[in-house]
């Protein structure tokens, strides 16, 4: 009791600069992932979907794709990225959600257009394990032809 404390010794001096080092590269940055939510909401601010929108696809079934592939299937995937954040209207932010709770499925992670919103459920049902390379890099119009078309048939 009552001893003096030794000076730390080289090897603990190493030891202490190891723990520093190691706890400074798990404070890395990690860059910042934008959710599902900021890609769906900057789709609906750009293109201004409403209330008439989700009425649209509410009511888009396999009956309707069929003219509308005639249109679309031969699209070029846009390519943008949406911003990290959103800041939206409270009409903005019902359309946003409502469009996530009809959808509903992986794929709507790939969308970049409001069409490929509409396409996205269809899509899913003909072939719910397409690759991600697949959805990112080409239009879900393109897909679903390549699919069979409209009514799925190859």
């Amino acid at each position: 009791m009552g001893g003096k404390e030794s000076a730390p010794t080289v090897s603990e001096m190493d030891l202490v600069k190891d723990i520093r080092r190691g706890r400074a590269q798990q404070r890395a940055k990690i860059p910042l992932s934008r959710t599902l939510f900021d890609r769906i909401n900057d789709i609906v601010k750009r293109h201004a979907l409403g209330e008439p929108f989700l009425a649209n696809l509410a009511s888009f079934s396999d009956d309707t794709l069929g003219e509308y592939l005639a249109v679309y299937w031969m699209r070029p995937k846009d390519q943008w990225e949406s911003p990290l954040f959103s800041l939206s209207s409270e009409a903005e932010y019902r359309v946003t959600t409502a469009i996530i709770d009809i959808i509903n499925n992986p794929y709507l992670h790939f969308v970049t257009s409001p069409e490929e919103i509409l396409l996205c459920r269809s899509l899913f049902r003909r072939d719910p394990a397409l690759a991600p390379e697949k959805l990112s890099h080409y239009h879900f119009a393109t897909l679903l032809m390549e699919l069979g078309g409209p009514t799925g048939q190859t």
